[in-house]
């Protein structure tokens, strides 16, 4: 019974990802199914998780005093706590990843209404104006980025490079400067707004 238990859910994780990629495989093409070998990379911490549990659980068993049903009853609570504790961890870290993409989106939208507004980015792209962020600049261990760069189409192609002041709520933006290419096609060891 510990073995059938410490096999199938304290390996459960594993067995998941398994299944995943065998009915990937089944049902894709096998090139496309190749990326689903990811879920074994997220696996094994998660198997971590579930051995701990399972390890709790039969510790509490084996070393609880009393009848057979009192040590099970111990032990199911043991488990039942520690898989409510998961499933809450779980939610919070999903819902804070829900969250950090929203105020992204939202930040993005407001970068991208701040500079078509720009007097300095309108003269110098020209009319009509479409601006859309085209890439992200993040800082060590920082959830937002610091700097956005905006791509701005108009009578001619320009990118914006707009810095982000989250000291103060809600976010400021300050245009830093404007540039005819972007940066992934400046050398990064020299400043953007000086190439």
């Amino acid at each position: 019974m510990r073995v059938a238990f410490l096999l199938g859910y304290g390996l459960l994780p594993l067995w998941a990802a398994v299944a995943l990629i065998v009915l990937a495989f089944a049902v894709m093409r096998s090139d496309l199914a190749g990326e689903s070998l990811w879920a074994l990379l997220v696996a094994v911490p998660a198997c971590a998780v579930t051995l701990a549990i399972t390890w709790a659980t039969t510790r509490t068993y084996a070393e609880v005093s009393g009848s057979r049903a009192r040590r099970l009853t111990l032990a199911s609570g043991v488990f039942a706590a520690a898989n409510a504790t998961l499933v809450v961890a779980a939610a919070s870290y999903w819902l804070a990843g829900e969250n950090r993409t929203d105020v992204l989106r939202k930040e993005k939208s407001e970068v991208e209404t701040f500079v078509s507004l720009n007097e300095v980015v309108r003269s110098a792209a020209g009319e009509p104006l479409r601006a859309s962020v085209s890439l992200s600049t993040f800082v060590r261990s920082a959830p937002l980025p610091s700097r956005y760069e905006v791509s701005v189409a108009g009578a001619q192609t320009v990118y914006a490079l707009v810095e982000v002041d989250r000291r103060v709520q809600p976010a400021t933006f300050k245009l830093l400067c404007i540039m005819r290419r972007s940066q992934t096609q400046q050398d990064s060891q020299v400043d953007a707004c000086s190439q």
